[in-house]
């Protein structure tokens, strides 16, 4: 199987943002402490009389809507340095067979064997895998014609997830 592509900005922002939110409580974690720095800064900064506590409010309310952003800030942050490398504008190929998982921009080229590739599955729209003690891969489903044939790729060296 052989897929060969461009990933779109938009593409890449949301694979990158809903695996981010996929991740076990980590994402909720950081959203509630932003929500509750919030209000402790709210709270603080209002009942202040002193400069230094308004100071200190302001701080935690800083630091909560950092803690809220953070995800959509460092997408943006990705998707401008994939710009400036030039890596959104490549049209990448990715090769899956019994020998493991290719991938190639035209420039480099990558073979993973199948113990490389940690799981596989399915999110809205692409197809990831991941590899071990790296990051994720992403197909997305515009160019996957046999869905069935690479599930059962994945699943018959027990590397899919759904």
């Amino acid at each position: 199987m052989v897929y060969e592509f461009e990933l779109t900005d938009d593409e890449f922002r949301r694979a990158w943002l809903a695996e981010y939110f996929r991740r076990p409580a980590l994402p909720i974690v950081r959203g509630l402490a932003g929500l509750v720095l919030i209000g402790l800064g709210i709270q603080t900064s209002q009942g202040a009389t002193e400069l230094t506590a308004r100071g200190i409010g302001m701080a935690a309310i800083v630091l909560g809507m950092w803690q809220l952003l953070r995800p959509f800030l460092l997408v943006r942050a990705l998707l401008r340095a994939r710009r400036d490398k030039g890596a959104a504008s490549k049209r990448m190929r990715v090769r899956i067979d019994e020998s493991g998982v290719g991938v190639s921009d035209g420039a480099k080229e990558t073979q993973l064997g199948w113990d490389a590739i940690t799981a596989g599955g399915r999110g809205k729209g692409y197809v990831w895998f991941e590899v071990r003690g790296s990051a994720r891969g992403t197909i997305p489903t515009r160019v996957i014609d046999d869905d069935a044939a690479l599930v059962e790729m994945f699943t018959r060296h027990g590397k899919w997830r759904d």
